[in-house]
């Protein structure tokens, strides 16, 4: 044992995926309404390089949406979440492909494994989605 925290919000480590957080660049914005021609040409220097982010799908009307998190302490089953999840938030967790392929914005219901997880300390609520194709 590293650490231990009192009261602290966990998810699952099957619902913790990584994906692909492109920063906004400001280089090809107009500037005073006119746009210079060398601004409009992309620069592969590292301002634009991309960049992952972890994070897990939180669940809203039936809908998964992608949130960045910060985590902190791991445990065998969870991770302490520090920022990106609040107390009740449903997240989904699945086996690791499953989690690792799903979109933005693709419905998901509960599947029969859904389960609470708030048995210790603060948790957001564990939800194994089906994806619906349509």
């Amino acid at each position: 044992m590293t650490d231990t925290r009192k009261q602290a919000l966990a998810i699952p480590i099957i619902a913790l995926t990584v994906r692909e957080n492109t920063p906004v660049s400001t280089e090809t914005k107009p500037a005073g309404g006119t746009q210079r021609a060398e601004a409009a040409t992309p620069r592969p220097d590292s301002s634009r390089a991309k960049k992952e982010a972890e994070g897990v799908f939180i669940v809203h009307n039936g809908v998964a949406t992608f949130h960045a998190v910060k985590v902190g302490i791991a445990g065998e089953e969870h991770f302490e979440v520090v920022e990106g999840v609040h107390q009740g938030d449903t997240i989904v967790a699945g086996p690791y492909q499953a989690i690792r392929d799903l979109k933005e914005g693709t419905h998901v219901k509960p599947s029969r494994e859904s389960g609470d997880t708030t048995s210790r300390g603060g948790a957001a609520r564990e939800h194994r989605a089906a994806v619906s194709h349509g």
